[in-house]
């Protein structure tokens, strides 16, 4: 699609970026209106919606159009019915001629709409984008409005034809570049409805956050038509029209960069008296252009010599970035009748108040709005002055890092997660250029071509994400896993399009050939912003493209060393894990369907041995079926589990935080307090029968299933010297029966000690302040991952003693497993509701 001019500069990249994710998607299908996550979505909607207002509020015929019902402020509306499959949200904009008809959604519309059922007037789409007509219209607008399609059927065929990723819908009938003889056909009952739209489907919309700006761009494409059948006067090409300035005409391509005319303004020397050639050199407006603008202004009562200062003035106000015509949304008409109210400079503007603004003759209330507002955010400092004067918001941060702030006060810190993303995105937009290119021998649709297949599996990277093989992209995981957008790190280490400044991930540009085949066939006019990552224990980047079977498999022999939650700041100490993309798993699954002549090899993969499927009694432990579930929460009440992050003092020496899982609250009433009390105050072995299956199938789920290697358990020492509680043994040893991981005596009390049963919490933690005086190791560790189990865990001390020990002899990883928590402010901890959640991935905080 040719991108329209109507995409203002100063929209920024993160002002147009809206995502809608696959959970948006799944809510929209599930959730009653009114809920909290619809509420979300409604939001996002709000925000295309305001992205539309200002791409096209700098045109005169625009003030003409409303938004739904409402008329002085935009509205989103969303279905209210409960029933299933009538859920749906749109934004609906019509021209207000529509106003005595019973409103706008009574006539023509422009419309984006997502539906998440069958929603009547949907045309059986998932998404809709363009020219509506709704089957519930009145017969006059019907009538007219039948009457206008089929006097325009030529230019409809014609916008069809040079749009070929518009469709037609009337009634049941669907066209893609039809004849003008068969949009007359199809045009004599258009009683069923009538949609002239962008073929987009929730594909295309899912996790897309460029899905505001091609709103635009179909809006803008298809206004025309819309003014033929609405018999409305709005320019033939919105991106020609009489009231398109510079200031409406986006110059940015895709790569962020923005060309720029490079002319100087005669209106920097007032001495230099402005003509139309004067105009015409110094900008990119055409003859034209300048002169429907200067009959603009002469129909306000403007002099010949007035025009052509307010329109030299314009020009030269946006060559700098500076003045009151650098005001987003404010053209020289507009200007000139703020000029005759007195107001010349932004300075003016923003003190005065919007009552003032909306009685100035032709400046209707919400353009004033708009333009009050948008004056206030040119006055507003970008950043505050650096002790040099900069003005630089990046500041380095304790480990040299830069970070920068979003406009909601948040840290934007470099990591590697955002510049994994970023690096996968570029890698995907190449080969989609490449493949959607008019003279490529590709074919989208064909999965067998291995080309496809590549860029179909960058695409699973990024989107991607099921419970069953415990991988979610590196799209949902930045939602999840950071505070910021990828948008705000583009604004803070790139251009606003791109990231540009890669600082903890290695990357590299493409071939010469690949940039200048970009520069020449592209929109991308410096797509040296296009990089490949090179895996983190790599030498080579990511090829660039494949051509054979033999080139995709090598290619995915360097995306198997990708990992699969790279690290991001909010990580806390010892979370990371060394999982990478499961390739062989996700290639399996995709093109499952394919015969076995098309698929690669992905044996050599690093993940791609089917792991033998684990027996004994641990494993069996966990309830499968439906019948075991309810016997199994009969019995012991629960399959959740706890999770909690012990942090050490700062005074103490013992400097590094445990993980701990717990089976549930040390706390009455109830027969989990009763049997633990009896197990840890007593040393009854009575109840090991109740904990065994829950610490059984702890340790299945989270542990043996987990991509992470547990090599031993021990248990946390007596307090009698060389003693170890018998039950907990018990425990330990029936918990990894018949399974790899290893029961070890690591710890032994070397000292007998007070017992930590009726001490304060500071009393408590003297246990961790020395731990190495009273507690040994047996034997030396290299690297191994140790499971640490105690009975109780109150402040923690006593794991982050034992843990710090087991450290200190040479364990790789210490994980503490503990019966209870005791309830408190000394441990923040999480319930842990999901069924397959590993170990390492609740430890990252990907898995809740």
């Amino acid at each position: 699609m040719t991108k329209p001019k109507g995409i203002r500069e100063s929209i920024t990249s993160s002002d147009v970026t809206v995502t809608f994710t696959d959970e948006d998607i799944q809510q929209l299908c599930s959730c009653a209106s009114g809920s909290e996550r619809l509420t979300n979505l409604e939001q996002k909607g709000k925000h295309v919606l305001n992205i539309v207002e200002q791409t096209f509020s700098g045109r005169e015929w625009f003030d003409n159009f409303v938004w739904g019902e409402s008329d002085g402020s935009p509205a989103l509306e969303a279905s209210t019915s409960t029933e299933e499959g009538t859920r749906a949200m749109w934004l609906s904009l019509a021209h207000e001629q529509y106003r005595e008809t019973g409103g706008r959604t009574k006539g023509l519309q422009l419309e984006f709409g997502l539906d998440g059922g069958n929603k009547r007037g949907f045309f059986d789409r998932d998404v809709l984008c363009g020219v509506y007509l709704g089957p519930w219209v009145t017969e006059s607008v019907l009538t007219d409005f039948t009457s206008h399609f089929q006097r325009h059927a030529d230019e409809i065929s014609a916008h069809l034809a040079g749009h070929e990723n518009h469709v037609l819908h009337v009634g049941d009938r669907t066209l893609r570049a039809p004849s003008p003889e068969t949009v007359r056909e199809v045009g004599t009952d258009c009683s069923d409805g009538v949609l002239l739209t962008a073929d987009l489907t929730f594909a295309d919309v899912r996790d897309n956050p460029a899905i505001a700006r091609q709103v635009c761009e179909t809006f803008a494409s298809v206004w025309p038509i819309y003014g033929l059948l609405a018999a409305v006067d709005i320019p033939t090409t919105v991106e020609d029209g009489a009231n398109l300035t510079p200031t409406d005409v986006d110059r940015t391509g895709d790569d962020g960069h923005q060309e720029t005319t490079g002319h100087s303004s005669t209106a920097d020397d007032p001495s230099v008296k402005p003509t139309r050639d004067s105009i015409l050199a110094q900008s990119d407006l055409d003859e034209e252009q300048v002169e429907q603008t200067l009959d603009s202004l002469g129909n306000r009562g403007a002099t010949q010599a007035e025009t052509l200062r307010i329109l030299s003035q314009y020009v030269g106000d946006m060559a700098r970035g500076d003045g009151l015509y650098s005001v987003s949304g404010l053209g020289p008409v507009t200007g000139y009748a703020l000029e005759q109210a007195g107001i010349t400079t932004v300075d003016e503007l923003v003190e005065t108040p919007l009552d003032e603004l909306r009685s100035i003759d032709g400046l209707r209330e919400r353009r004033a709005r708009i333009i009050l507002e948008a004056s206030q955010r040119t006055k507003k400092p970008t950043s505050e002055p650096d002790d040099d004067g900069t003005g630089d918001r990046s500041r380095p941060t304790a480990d040299g890092d830069q970070s920068e702030m979003t406009g909601d006060g948040v840290a934007v810190e470099a990591n590697a997660l955002s510049e994994y993303y970023e690096s996968v995105r570029s890698m995907r937009k190449v080969l989609e250029l490449f493949i959607l290119s008019s003279d490529s021998p590709h074919d989208p649709d064909d999965l067998t071509d291995p080309l496809v297949q590549y860029y179909v599996l960058l695409d699973a990277c990024i989107a991607f994400g099921s419970a069953d093989i415990a991988f979610a992209g590196y799209g949902p995981q930045h939602q999840s896993r950071l505070p910021f957008s990828t948008g705000a790190c583009r604004q803070a280490f790139g251009n606003g399009n791109w990231i540009t400044e890669y600082r903890t991930v290695d990357v590299e540009p493409f071939q010469p050939e690949t940039r200048e085949w970009l520069r020449e066939r592209t929109r991308f006019k410096n797509p040296e912003v296009l990089i490949r990552p090179v895996p983190p224990q790599g030498d080579h980047p990511l090829p660039e493209v494949v051509t054979s079977q033999g080139e995709l498999e090598r290619a995915l022999t360097v995306l198997d060393q990708f990992p699969a939650y790279p690290s991001v700041p909010t990580d806390p100490e010892g979370a990371s894990t060394d999982r990478t993309i499961p390739v062989a798993t996700l290639y399996r699954r995709i093109f499952a369907d394919l015969d076995t002549e098309h698929r690669v090899d992905v044996g050599m993969l690093s993940n791609s041995v089917l792991v033998d499927e684990l027996e004994g009694p641990v494993v069996e432990s966990t309830p499968t079926t439906p019948e075991e579930v309810t016997t199994f929460l009969g019995t012991h009440e629960k399959l959740t589990h706890l999770f909690g992050r012990i942090e050490p003092p700062s005074e103490f020496p013992v400097l590094q935080s445990v993980p701990a899982f717990a089976l549930d609250w040390y706390r009455s009433p109830g027969i989990f307090f009763q049997q633990l009390q009896q197990l840890a105050k007593f040393g009854s072995s009575e109840p090991v029968e109740f904990f065994l299956p829950r610490l059984q199938d702890l340790v299945n789920r989270r542990l043996l299933q987990d991509y992470w290697e547990y090599d031993y358990i021990c248990v946390f020492p007596s307090h009698e010297a060389s003693t170890l509680s018998a039950p907990l043994v018990e425990l330990a040893q029936e918990a990894v029966l018949d399974t790899s991981i290893v029961y070890t005596p690591l710890l032994e009390r070397t000292e007998t000690v007070g017992r930590q049963r009726g001490k304060s919490r500071e009393e408590r933690l003297e246990v961790a302040h020395n731990p190495e005086e009273t507690l040994h190791c047996r034997s030396k560790l290299n690297g191994e991952t140790v499971i640490l189990l105690d009975d109780v865990s109150t402040t923690g001390s006593s794991l982050l003693a034992g843990a710090h020990t087991l450290r200190e002899a040479g364990a790789g990883r210490v994980l503490a497993l503990t019966l209870g928590f005791t309830p408190g402010k000394a441990i923040e901890t999480r319930k842990v509701t999901s069924p397959d959640g590993y170990a390492s991935e609740i430890i990252a905080g990907v898995e809740k």
